[in-house]
C-alpha cells in the first residue's frame, strides 16, 4: 500500500501542468511591434502589458458558482481559500467577492504552499510545443530564461486561460482534438431580483436590484459585446431609491456621490441598521435568436485593460475588496452560435476564437492605438449618432478614452441591432435610466469564455492525445473562479488515480472531510 501510494506521488512530480505563465504569441520581435496604423505605443514595457492584462490576472476574485455550493469540491475550494488568508465569510456569503487587493495575498499564500510541495513554478515562460510518442504526450517543449528546454512527463495538465492563442496552436499541432464551443440560445423570462437591504428598511417596500434569472450554461457561452459603466450613484438610486443615500463602501459611509444625488435628512440621521452594500444589477433578454444579457459586473469598480497583444484592444472590470469607486459597470453581450452567419465558417474549431480576435483588432484601430480605449455613450449607440465635438464621459478606464461610432464600426449589424432593441425594451423597461447620457460602453469585451473546447473523455483524457488532461476554463470546461477549481480537483483525480490522501497532498485540501468528499 505504501509503495502504491509513493508511486502515486512520483507521477504526480513527473507531472506537467501548461498554464499561462507567460502569454506572449509569435517571435519576440513581432510581439514587441504595434500592428500597423497603432503607432508607437507609450513608454511602457508591453511585455509587462501582454503577460498582466488577462482577465484572469485582474480578477477581483468573484466566487459565485452555479455547480452546487454545498457540494463537497466547492466546499473544498472555499476552504482552501480561507485557509490561505480569505475571510472566513466567503464560507456563508451568498455572493462572496474577495476584490483583487484581497486575492494578490491569497496567490502568493497559495504560490508558497505549492513551493513548499515541490511545485516548480517557472515564470517567464513560454510553451513552445507538445513532445508526443505514439498518439500520446510524453512533454513539453518551453522557452526560458535559460534557453529552450524538454520537460518530459507521465501526464500534462492543460490549464491554460482562454485567450491563450498560442497555446491552442501547440495542442492543435500535436494532434489534439478541438472544437467551437457549442452555445445555449433559448427562451429567457425577465423578472426582478430584490437586492437585500438592512433590517431598519425591511418595512419599506425596497425598489428592484433589477436582475433577470439566466440559463446555469448561457454565462459559460460565447458572448460579444461591450463593457458598459454607469455611476455608481445611480445604480444605487435605481435600487433603493430614497434608501440610496444609505449606501457605504468600504469601512467608509455614504459616499460624496450618494449624498449629491440623493441629499435628504437621512443622511445626517441614519442609524448603523440601514446601511446598505452598493447596488448591483443583472439583466437578460432574448431578442430573435440571440440571447443579450449583462455579465461579471463590478459595483464601485473599474474598466481595466484585458489585451494580450498591443494590435488588440478588449476590456474587462474589476473591484476591490472595498467596492469603494464612483463607477459601477458589467459587460453587456451577445450571444454567438457556432453556426453564426458573422462566423467564418472555414476557419473550423477556430471560427470563433477569430471572429473575437478581428473585433479586438478593430477596436484597437478606433482607439488610435496606445492602448486607448474607444468609448461610445450609451444614447448615442441607440441613435446612431456619430462622435459629437464635446467631451468624452468620465470613465473609469486609466488609459485614456476615444470616442466611437461603435454602432457602424464594430459589430456586424445583427448583432448591435439586438443589443440595441435589448437595451432599450427589456433592459430600460426592468431599470429605468439604464439608457441614458452617463451610460457609456466601452470596447470590446469578448473574453467572457473559451471560443472553443480541447476534447476530452470521461476521464478527462484528451480523445485524441493520450496523457493529455485539458483542465478549466481555457479548455473549454469551466466559467469562473470556483468552478475552474473544481475541474483541476477532478483532474487530479483523474491522473492520481482517484486516491483522496494524494489529492489532499497536491492541493491543500486538509480538512479530513473535505479529502473525503474530493476523493468520492
Amino acid at each position: 500500500m505504501a509503495r502504491a501510494a509513493r508511486a502515486r506521488r512520483r507521477r504526480l512530480k513527473e507531472s506537467v501542468v501548461v498554464g499561462n505563465v507567460d502569454r506572449r504569441g509569435g517571435s519576440a520581435p513581432d510581439a514587441a511591434r504595434h500592428d500597423e496604423g497603432l503607432g508607437e505605443g507609450r513608454e511602457r514595457s508591453q511585455t509587462e502589458a501582454r503577460t498582466k492584462n488577462d482577465a484572469g490576472t485582474w480578477s477581483d476574485g468573484k466566487l459565485t458558482t452555479r455547480i452546487g455550493r454545498n457540494s463537497g469540491d466547492v466546499r473544498a475550494v472555499l476552504r482552501t481559500f480561507v485557509r490561505h488568508g480569505a475571510p472566513a465569510e466567503i464560507l456563508t456569503q451568498g455572493a462572496p467577492h474577495l476584490g483583487t487587493d484581497g486575492l494578490i495575498g491569497i496567490l502568493k499564500s497559495l504560490r508558497g504552499q505549492l513551493t513548499e510541495l515541490g511545485v516548480d513554478l517557472r515564470f517567464g515562460t513560454r510553451l513552445l510545443g507538445l513532445e508526443t510518442e505514439d498518439g500520446a504526450c510524453v512533454g513539453v517543449r518551453v522557452l526560458g530564461e535559460a534557453g529552450e528546454a524538454t520537460l518530459k512527463a507521465d501526464a500534462v495538465v492543460c490549464a491554460a486561460g482562454h485567450s491563450a492563442d498560442d497555446v491552442y496552436d501547440a495542442l492543435e499541432a500535436a494532434g489534439a482534438e478541438l472544437e467551437a464551443k457549442p452555445v445555449a440560445v433559448g427562451p429567457c423570462a425577465l423578472c426582478l431580483d430584490l437586492q437585500p437591504v438592512g433590517s431598519a428598511a425591511a418595512a419599506t417596500p425596497r425598489p428592484p436590484a433589477i436582475a433577470a434569472a439566466r440559463d446555469a450554461r448561457q454565462e459559460k457561452n460565447t458572448q460579444v459585446g461591450f463593457r458598459v459603466e454607469h455611476p455608481q450613484s445611480l445604480v444605487n438610486g435605481l435600487a433603493y431609491g430614497d434608501l440610496a443615500c444609505r449606501v457605504v463602501t468600504g469601512n467608509a459611509r455614504t459616499d460624496k456621490a450618494n449624498l449629491e444625488r440623493h441629499p435628504t435628512e437621512e443622511a445626517l440621521s441614519r442609524d448603523s441598521d440601514a446601511l446598505l452594500p452598493v447596488a448591483a444589477y443583472r439583466l437578460a433578454a432574448d431578442v430573435g435568436d440571440h440571447s443579450i444579457y449583462s455579465f461579471c459586473m463590478c459595483p464601485g469598480g473599474q474598466v481595466v485593460p484585458a489585451l494580450t497583444k498591443p494590435s488588440e484592444m478588449v476590456v474587462n472590470g474589476m473591484s476591490y475588496s472595498r467596492r469603494h469607486s464612483l463607477f459601477a459597470n458589467a459587460a453587456l453581450v451577445v450571444s454567438v452560435a457556432t453556426d453564426d452567419p458573422c462566423l467564418d465558417q472555414s476557419k473550423g474549431a477556430r471560427r470563433v476564437l477569430a471572429f473575437q480576435r478581428s473585433l479586438e483588432r478593430k477596436a484597437a484601430l478606433l482607439g488610435g492605438g496606445d492602448y486607448v480605449c474607444p468609448v461610445q455613450r450609451l444614447t448615442d449607440f441607440v441613435d446612431r449618432k456619430a462622435p459629437s465635438s464635446r467631451p468624452p464621459p468620465a470613465s473609469s478606464y486609466r488609459l485614456g478614452v476615444r470616442e466611437a461610432s461603435l454602432h457602424d464600426d464594430l459589430l456586424p449589424d445583427p448583432l448591435a441591432d439586438a443589443l440595441r432593441e435589448a437595451a432599450t425594451g427589456a433592459f430600460e423597461r426592468a431599470m429605468p435610466g439604464f439608457v441614458g447620457d452617463d451610460a457609456i460602453l466601452h470596447g470590446v469585451e469578448t473574453r467572457t469564455s473559451a471560443p472553443l473546447r480541447v476534447v476530452r473523455d470521461d476521464g478527462c483524457e484528451s480523445v485524441s492525445l493520450k496523457n493529455l488532461y485539458p483542465c478549466g476554463e481555457g479548455a473549454g470546461y469551466a466559467g469562473g473562479i470556483v468552478s475552474a477549481a473544481v475541474d483541476g480537483l477532478r483532474v487530479a483525480r483523474a491522473v492520481l488515480g482517484g486516491h483522496g490522501s494524494d489529492v489532499g497532498a497536491a492541493t491543500g485540501v486538509e480538512d479530513p472531510q473535505d479529502v473525503a468528499a474530493v476523493a468520492s
